[in-house]
């Protein structure tokens, strides 16, 4: 058996450390196949905190025999330790550990029993980020990080069956360097994890300004763009797109577009029943006014023709914002859930108080559809 042991220093940038406590033992196992029934477990590498100094420890079988050797040893470390972390490790490292221990009557007692999985924690994120999988290699990529390492697990069991007849230090050193870039990849995987905290982040410096633009048509059309600051910094840039518009976040900070839309729309009178609407002009009037109109030129309005029509520039509304008293909200009919407010309403060009609490909103809205899958 051999066993390995480094120690280097770890300067977090985004908050990893709040997911990686010092009573925490991260690892993870190479097997010479699926089954721990049929198969054997030839290296344990794993990595431990203290402060800023992490430790990461190796455990190498160089025969079948040193398994039981080596998963004795990482219990003896492991025993100190609350939590247990690892990546896809609830589906495959914990139960092939335990399952080849009892096939060694070892104990597993003072194992970890709070397993924390990166994996999981990194799926809840998937759909937020537009991640294509979340293979380690695949957050690696999205997070820009470049591995030593270029074997996947399977390609290494006939390296190691080799060894096993012929050992040569060029196979060692391939056998050690994938498990190492996989124990100490989790701490890198770790800062994807902080993208937890945009939900919450708060927007600094918002600017807000007029767009127009020519679409493919020759039609001049008018957006508004918006940029700003992030209270905190997180490791990649991600865009999400939606009917309000679109927000790209990009470490410390944030830009989109929302459409301008230019219409004539309609305010609904909420107050419909004091309101008559007249046959021969086709207009509704205060029902206290129109005593004098005879009955036949008259009859009560309806819910649908109560209305103002405004030709302006109009914003669309997330669902939860919050409108303030007396602002008018308009729609394309009385029935249509979309939602729309004038610019000129809300001073949304001084950039006033109003405006930054829209933008606010609508970045908060942006994000509220993905925090349910954080929240699982």
């Amino acid at each position: 058996m051999k066993h390995w042991v480094e120690a280097y220093n770890y300067q977090p940038i985004y908050d990893e450390f709040d997911f990686f406590s010092e009573d925490t033992i991260g690892y993870d196992i190479e097997t010479t196949g699926l089954s721990s029934k049929r198969h054997q477990i030839y290296l344990i590498g794993c990595c431990t905190r203290r402060g800023n100094e992490i430790t990461l420890h190796q455990f190498f079988a160089e025969t079948p025999g040193d398994e039981s050797e080596i998963i004795i040893d990482f219990f003896e470390l492991a025993k100190d330790y609350k939590y247990q972390m690892t990546f896809n490790g609830a589906r495959f490292d914990e139960p092939f550990l335990l399952e080849r221990a009892q096939k060694f009557d070892i104990k597993d007692d003072n194992f970890p029993k709070y397993h924390f999985d990166i994996f999981k924690e990194c799926n809840k994120l998937k759909k937020l980020l537009g991640l294509a999988s979340c293979s380690q290699k695949s957050i690696e990529s999205f997070l820009g990080i470049q591995r030593i390492d270029t074997y996947s697990g399977g390609e290494l069991i006939p390296v190691y069956k080799s060894y096993i007849q012929h050992p040569s230090l060029e196979q060692l050193r391939i056998l050690k360097q994938h498990n190492y870039d996989d124990v100490r990849g989790m701490l890198s995987l770790l800062p994807i994890l902080t993208y937890n905290h945009i939900f919450d982040t708060e927007y600094q410096k918002i600017s807000i300004e007029k767009n127009v633009y020519k679409d493919y048509q020759g039609t001049s059309q008018a957006e508004i763009k918006i940029s700003g600051k992030l209270s905190q910094i997180f490791p990649s840039s991600f865009r999400l797109n939606s009917p309000l518009g679109y927000v790209i976040f990009d470490r410390d900070s944030f830009q989109g577009m929302i459409p301008l839309h230019h219409n004539t729309l309609r305010y609904y009178l909420s107050d419909y029943k004091d309101y008559v609407y007249l046959l021969n002009e086709n207009i509704i009037l205060l029902k206290e006014l129109t005593d004098y109109i005879p009955k036949d030129q008259k009859r009560k309005a309806t819910p649908e023709e109560c209305f103002i029509e405004k030709e302006d520039d109009y914003i669309k509304l997330p669902h939860n914002y919050p409108v303030e008293k007396n602002v008018h909200l308009f729609k394309e009919s009385r029935k249509d859930k979309e939602i729309y407010i004038s610019l000129n309403e809300i001073n949304f060009w001084g950039n006033t108080e109003s405006a930054q609490n829209f933008i606010k909103t609508f970045l908060q809205t942006m994000l509220s559809g993905y925090k349910k899958n954080t929240d699982k």
